[in-house]
């Protein structure tokens, strides 16, 4: 998540938020990366996110 906000500019909570809110529309899916410390958060997309990025 760190890196995601480090190349978009922003803080990690704004990438946080942002994330919570497609894993809530179902557009990406959360996996945990990390098995200790704060988890990492790597969203594979789901069906819809390739249609919108591959037409």
């Amino acid at each position: 998540m760190t890196g995601l906000a480090e190349q978009l500019g922003i803080h990690a909570s704004t990438v946080r938020f942002h994330l919570d809110a497609l894993v809530a529309q179902g557009l990406v899916d959360r996996h945990l990366e990390q098995p200790t410390g704060r988890p990492y958060h790597q969203p594979p997309p789901t069906p819809q996110q390739e249609h919108v990025t591959h037409g």
